[in-house]
């Protein structure tokens, strides 16, 4: 998965630095949250990318909807920005390439 957060600059220009780190930080919480098996990397500033294992693999459909369903909500210290994201998810199919 490949997630990139929404309103982060312009959080970071009108509210600051901090409540952008909010965004950033409450991002990941929630991102670990809902794939609690899988590994998970900030690539940028507002970027994150989630290498799906095990379970979380498995039930990825289902968590994907998760994961937008529950995206939308208000950070604390953010001055009532609310959390979301632009997302998507791709899987490689191995034996697709023999």
């Amino acid at each position: 998965m490949v997630m990139d957060l929404n309103m982060l600059k312009k959080t970071n220009d009108s509210y600051g630095h901090e409540a952008g780190d909010c965004l950033i930080f409450e991002a990941g919480k929630y991102i670990s949250r809902i794939y609690t098996n899988s590994k998970i990397f900030r690539i940028g500033g507002d970027e994150y990318v989630v290498i799906l294992y095990g379970d979380d693999y498995e039930n990825r459909e289902s968590l994907y909807e998760q994961f937008g369903m529950n995206m939308n909500f208000e950070v604390e210290g953010a001055y009532g920005t609310k959390l979301s994201t632009a997302y998507g998810m791709s899987v490689y199919d191995v034996d697709s390439n023999k």
